[in-house]
């Protein structure tokens, strides 16, 4: 047999010896490796210890540079300049220099930069500018010391660097001092170091010249430090960089001090850092080369005693490829000679296993061919999840469905059919191969053909033969025909356990599906359900993300209202309130003062109750106290109240009124509210000289109650959400009409409420409006026509409660007075009381027959209060009491009155009703 053609191939030696090679490499990359660690670790050990050492140097150099500074400071405290006494002053600067021989001289000078006094001078020579003028004026503006950079000193050419200290006097430079101090004092901090050989150190001022190197000092001393310069924007924290110092590569160490800006730099040479590494990766590949060699020759020979083996066994392997039964000769290597009885052994099992590779090869076939289907199929199915994960438009998804259709079930026909708009038949939408275009007219009814048996069980339906088939509707074959379709499929589309579609397939040929093709058809059809989830979802989204907001715009447009109908009426109140105190009106404008803030107090608690009302509604809390009614004098007693208002703006009212349908069992406050919000919404929008019309009329089992008004009418755009919370035809700010758009919201609630129904009726802008309110009838009354009658509030009649005692019982100033004038009015004799305590004082010194007490008071509250009195067993355990507080909410009422109060009053409230409720608990 011919070898194939990879080239020569290696014997095995070469193996052999490749595989020494190959074995020692990674030995050899490991000791490179673990020398470049320690070389690291090395370096870090050598970054820490420069960085160390440039800190010393700093702190060293802070140090000196700070008793220098010190020692002039303490100069600048000298008795002799607080006399101006230069002479006596210029001694002192002697023994100071004395002191520190390292200092050049001293000189005073003025802030200007005038020179004064020179310590190594004759006193009184004239007066000069200092050299660096400008850095005096600097210091004597901020009256802070300064370190200053090198310079040649004059005359003698030896370098120093001056230090600059304030003299301040009251708050004010009065002199400046500089000492120059020899730069060879800064030189030997870097001798006391005694820096490694081969580190090389020097000190640069904050212009980045060098003031002390360790070698060549008289060459670079002076000199801009070049290469050596620390970086921009150098911190004060220790930087290692690597720079080219003079084309050396090296390492240098900077730590810059704070306070001077001086920098102190330590350069090592790269040579220095890294040779060791150098050193040690050479002899580590040196070492590695002479094992490598070594392995190898030991290799070549244990390979060629193999190699001798392996020609036997090539022989043996060779006879057995003829067909033959191989001899082998014992072989000194063992696994060489049991390969050699392997082949024996093969020979005899060879016929048996051509035979059952045979056979395993058409298995094989087989399989393969069923994978290539499974792949092809999990590719298409991944194709169609992905368009349905990238895509929420359901036609794009569903095409895609049936475009798979078409190849993984080798059909030349492909429908997806869903439910027409009323459900009542499923119409085709999709199609792949569709020969007719008359498929979009067929109309899928229940019940009727393959598709309609489908929808009504939900089972998937297979016909080898559409024509033959007993389950098919003729009526449809002329489509079939046009198709060339035979062989037929339908699988049922199904969304949370509901038919929503079926997919058709077809074939023009007698090639029937079968149960695997079911199958995949049922999970074609599962995307499709997914698809048409995700559409719905997005819609549900859609729907309820635009429904959201639209309510954020309804609240923000409502508390805009809310804020301006509160504040417009508060703006007149607060100014005729400023001008009653000041007592400047006459009597006919006290009298438009007070009807002004009685209206528009009126106006604030009707828009307080509209808001109770609203809460009670939305959390399911508001009662009705039923009972037979008179709608006609409810009617009559509504439309007396808003007369007045009419008459004024020259508005008739006319009422038309049935007695048959007069009778309603009700809540006669609630139904006078409604027929109250109807009217006053009517009022609003009808124009001065427009009219209005009340009728009262009987419709089967149900009272009608109709408002017309000739007012502006309501646009087509609002109508249907007229009654809706916070909606408003117009809530801009230039709108016409006030108010929180509430009214009519309360009257659906209360009149759905009552087993009601009320809607609005217009015919456009301009053309009036007419809101109808139909409520079931009371067939079988036992009351009179004369319940109505009681529909009128007693409350406002004046009641006399002379010899009542009271306690009335406000944290607030304002409100205990105006009860107290309030209730005396009627005649009672009132004591008040500030708190819980004052409260219980009062009722024990003298019996009372009512208490009147707030909630909401600091440290004990009305609870408190209430909790106390009725814990005893005397006279005051028994008192009546009623809860006068601001908060309206039911649970507040109901709390009230499981604590012990008899009567619960939200604020505001008519004292007349509260000296009603006083007259009925005495």
């Amino acid at each position: 047999m011919k070898r194939p053609a990879f080239g020569r191939p290696f014997t095995i030696r070469a193996h052999l010896v490749t595989l020494v090679v190959v074995a020692l490499v990674p030995v050899l990359v490991f000791a490179v490796t673990v020398v470049l660690r320690l070389n690291d670790g090395e370096r870090e050990t050598l970054k820490g210890a420069t960085g160390e050492t440039a800190q010393a140097l700093l702190s060293d150099l802070d140090r000196d540079l700070a008793r220098a500074l010190t020692a002039l400071e303490v100069l600048g405290f000298s008795r002799h300049l607080d006399r101006d006494d230069l002479l006596g002053f210029r001694d002192d600067t002697w023994a100071l220099l004395r002191s520190h021989p390292e200092w050049v001289t001293v000189t005073l000078s003025s802030p200007s930069g005038e020179r004064l006094l020179t310590a190594t001078q004759p006193y009184g020579l004239t007066s000069t500018l200092v050299s660096d003028a400008e850095s005096v004026r600097s210091v004597a503006r901020s009256q802070r010391p300064h370190v200053g950079a090198l310079t040649s000193g004059p005359g003698s050419g030896q370098f120093q660097f001056p230090i600059l200290v304030p003299v301040v006097r009251d708050g004010m430079t009065k002199y400046l001092l500089t000492a120059a101090i020899a730069a060879p004092a800064i030189g030997q901090l870097l001798d006391e170091q005694r820096l490694p050989s081969g580190w090389a150190a020097a000190i640069l001022d904050a212009r980045g010249t060098i003031v002390a190197r360790t070698s060549a000092l008289e060459r670079f001393v002076g000199q801009p430090a070049a290469a050596l310069a620390p970086p921009r924007g150098l911190s004060a924290r220790v930087t290692w960089l690597e720079r080219d110092l003079g084309g050396r590569r090296s390492y240098v160490t900077y730590a810059r001090s704070p306070r001077s800006e001086w920098t102190v730099a330590i350069a090592l040479p790269v040579a220095i850092v890294d040779g060791p590494l150098h050193r040690s990766i050479g002899s580590v590949v040196a070492a590695g080369l002479l094992f490598t060699a070594i392995g190898a020759v030991a290799a070549a020979l244990v390979g060629r005693r193999i190699a001798r083996s392996l020609v036997t066994l090539s022989a043996a392997a060779e006879a057995l490829g003829r067909g033959e039964r191989p001899l082998v000769t014992p072989i000194p290597v063992a696994e060489v000679d049991d390969v050699g009885g392997a082949f024996a052994a093969a020979a005899t099992q060879r016929g048996e296993a051509e035979r059952a590779l045979r056979a395993s090869e058409a298995r094989l076939r087989a399989i393969a061919d069923e994978a290539d289907s499974r792949r092809r199929e999990a590719d298409v199915i991944a194709g169609l999840s992905r368009t349905i994960n990238a895509s929420l438009d359901p036609d794009t998804v569903l095409q895609a469905v049936a475009d798979a259709a078409k190849q993984l079930l080798d059909c030349e026909l492909t429908r997806i059919a869903l439910w027409d708009e009323m459900r009542e038949a499923m119409v085709y939408r999709y199609a792949v191969g569709s020969r007719s275009g008359r498929y979009t007219d067929i109309r899928l009814t229940p019940g009727k053909g393959l598709v309609g048996t489908v929808i009504v069980t939900g089972q998937p339906v297979r016909s080898d033969n559409v024509f033959d088939d007993p389950w098919s509707s003729p009526e449809f074959f002329h489509v079939a025909r046009a198709d060339g379709n035979v062989s037929v499929m339908v699988v049922p589309i199904r969304l949370r356990a509901r038919i929503e579609g079926v997919i058709y397939f077809g074939r023009r040929s007698l090639r029937p599906f079968t149960e695997p093709d079911e199958v995949i058809g049922m999970r074609l059809a599962d995307h499709a359900g997914v698809a048409l989830q995700n559409a719905e979802l997005y819609r549900r989204e859609q729907r309820a993300r635009a429904e959201a907001e639209t309510a954020n715009r309804s609240k923000d447009e409502f508390l805009a209202v809310l804020s301006h109908e509160l504040r417009t009426p508060l703006q007149s109140m607060l100014g005729w309130v400023r001008l009653l105190r000041r007592g400047v009106l006459d009597e006919r404008v006290t009298v438009t003062a007070l009807e002004t803030l009685d209206r528009n107090t009126q106006a604030q608690a009707r828009i307080i109750e509209d808001l109770l009302d609203i809460s009670r509604i939305i959390a399911g809390k508001l009662q009705l106290e039923l009972r037979p009614l008179n709608l006609m004098a409810l009617i009559d007693t509504a439309v007396e109240s808003v007369r007045p208002v009419a008459s004024a703006r020259q508005i008739t009212i006319a009422t038309t009124m049935d007695d048959a349908a007069a009778e309603v069992e009700g809540d006669a406050h609630r139904l006078q509210q409604v027929l109250g919000n109807l009217l006053s919404n009517a009022l609003k929008f009808t124009p001065v000289g427009g009219s209005i019309e009340v009728r009262l009329e009987r419709h089967g089992a149900r009272a009608r109650i109709a408002v017309h008004d000739t007012g502006i009418g309501i646009p087509d755009d609002v109508l249907p959400y007229i009654f809706d919370r916070f909606r408003q035809a117009d809530s801009s700010s230039t709108r016409a009409h006030g108010g929180l758009g509430l009214g009519l919201a309360i009257v659906r609630h209360l009149v759905e409420l009552h087993h009601g129904a009320v809607h609005a009726e217009s015919s456009g802008a301009d053309q009036g409006a007419t809101f109808v309110v139909e409520l079931p009838l009371l067939l079988k009354a036992e009351e009179g026509a004369d319940n109505g009658a009681r529909l009128h509030d007693t409350s406002r009649d004046r009641l006399s409660l002379g010899g009542v005692r009271l306690v009335v019982v406000d944290d607030d100033d304002d409100t205990r007075t105006l009860l107290a004038i309030a209730l005396r009015d009627h005649g009672a004799e009132v004591r008040t009381a500030a708190s819980a305590h004052e409260a219980i004082a009062a009722v024990v010194a003298m019996p009372a027959d009512v208490l009147i007490s707030d909630i909401s008071m600091p440290d004990e509250d009305g609870y408190a209060l209430i909790g106390k009195l009725r814990a005893g067993n005397d006279a005051p355990s028994r008192i009546p009491a009623i809860a006068l507080t601001a908060l309206a909410r039911v649970e507040d009422q109901e709390r009230a009155l499981a604590a012990g109060f008899q009567r619960y009053l939200a604020k505001p409230v008519d004292p007349a009703e509260i000296a009603r409720i006083i007259r009925a608990l005495v």
